[in-house]
Parts: structure tokens; C-alpha cells; sequence
């Protein structure tokens, strides 16, 4: 993801697409939460950011490494995705399972927390969430951010699923609407 953060703050990207390099926002949903989150962190000029229904994979490895039974559904869920009807990656689920589980403490989003509290944050659940739980995955974010004092903290909860189902234009609304009033007010902020 940083990779696509440079290139959206290139100056190729803002004249090909009329875009502003300065004003770079990221959006992720479930995994690419994750992956938002983490980068957000790292990448000190990142405006916002919003996570929705977002991962933390950090947390789900900690819990695998505790209970069996976790660790071998998680094991499940990646053959599923590697294999040559699954999907596009090919690998050894065992091993990147034992990878996640050996690196779960530096991959907790909870971890990030005083490096995300930086920058305006939408958290976006849902309450019948069966993938990643409100309780264990957006809570414990929130909770994490405003111990560290985090300011500008937006929360929206919708009585839905882990994809909104019921909620996609509302949620495109409110993020749309959201995204603008934090990047409309970083006009002419340059990065770090």
C-alpha cells in the first residue's frame, strides 16, 4: 500500500488524473484495513483514513497461537485462497499462517494506536459482523485510540453485515461526505 500511496503523490499520477499529491486519503475494508491501518501508520503524510469493518489480523494470530482450533481454521481459510481454484496466490498456508502467528504482536492494530491518532479516522462496523467482530475488532480500536487522545475519532455503527448489505449507499454517502470535509480542509498542507 505504500507503493500506492508514492504513486498517488507522484507527479505523473496528478496530472494524469487531475489530483491533488498533497491530499492522499486511504480507505479499507476488512483485510485492506488492515493493510490501511498499518501503512497509515507508517506513512506520516497520509491525510485520513477510514476502517471499515477492518481486520486485525494482529489480534487473530494472538488468539491462534493460544487455541488450536483458530489456528488450524485460519489454516483452512488460506488454502482455500491459495489454491489453483481459490485464487491467484500459491504458497504453503501452514507457513504463512506461522509467519502471521510469529509476528501477531507487531501486527496488532491496537499497537498503532498513538501513530493513528495523528490524522482524522472514520471506524466504520457493523453490528452482525461474523468476520471481523465489532466487539474484537472495532471496539478494541476505539478503545486503543482514545486512550492515546485521539481527537478526530468519527464512528459509524450500522446494523448490517461484515459487506453492509443493507447499507451500501448509505455508506458510500457518509464516507463520500466525510472524505471531503477532511481533505477539503488539508487544501494546500504539503507532507512531511
Amino acid at each position: 500500500m505504500a507503493k500506492a500511496v508514492e504513486l498517488a503523490r507522484s507527479k505523473e499520477w496528478a496530472s494524469a488524473f487531475r489530483a491533488d499529491p498533497y491530499r492522499v486519503a486511504l480507505v479499507g475494508h476488512s483485510l485492506g484495513g488492515f493493510f490501511g491501518a498499518m501503512t497509515t501508520a507508517r506513512v506520516k503524510n497520509i491525510v485520513c483514513f477510514t476502517f471499515l469493518a477492518g481486520a486485525d489480523l494482529g489480534w487473530m494470530y494472538l488468539q491462534a497461537r493460544r487455541d488450536e482450533g483458530i489456528r488450524m481454521g485460519l489454516e483452512t481459510i488460506f488454502a482455500q485462497g491459495m489454491d489453483a481454484k481459490g485464487g491467484p496466490i500459491r504458497g504453503d498456508a501452514q507457513g504463512v499462517v506461522s509467519e502471521i502467528v510469529s509476528r501477531a504482536e507487531a501486527w496488532t492494530i491496537t499497537s498503532l494506536a498513538v501513530d493513528l491518532a495523528t490524522r482524522p479516522i472514520l471506524l466504520v462496523a457493523a453490528t452482525r459482523d461474523e468476520i471481523t467482530p465489532k466487539t474484537d475488532h472495532h471496539d478494541r480500536l476505539v478503545a486503543a485510540l482514545r486512550q492515546v487522545g485521539a481527537k478526530q475519532l468519527t464512528e459509524a455503527i450500522f446494523d448490517d453485515d461484515h459487506v453492509f448489505s443493507a447499507h451500501r449507499i448509505g455508506l458510500a454517502t457518509r464516507l463520500v461526505e466525510w472524505l471531503r470535509a477532511e481533505l477539503l480542509c488539508n487544501i494546500g498542507s504539503k507532507p512531511n
